[in-house]
């Protein structure tokens, strides 16, 4: 594995490469519930990032969102 890369797909960030180091590095030490876990993780990481932005009508979401 690419310490940039989660599983060899775009660049991640330095927190996110090593976690994604950590969960490659578990797998094969824990058992297969865990593991399939440490897999669903990679595969998190490797998508884009999802926000939810909620309130009150008005109060200013999407200039929040499109700043």
């Amino acid at each position: 594995m690419n310490a940039g890369h989660a599983d060899g797909g775009r660049s991640l960030g330095p927190l996110a490469a090593l976690v994604a180091d950590l969960c490659t590095r578990l797998r094969g030490q824990v058992g297969r519930r865990t593991a399939a876990g440490f897999t669903e993780v990679l595969t998190r990481l490797e998508a884009p990032l999802q926000v939810a932005v909620a309130g009150r009508i008005k109060s200013g979401k999407s200039t929040l969102v499109n700043a």
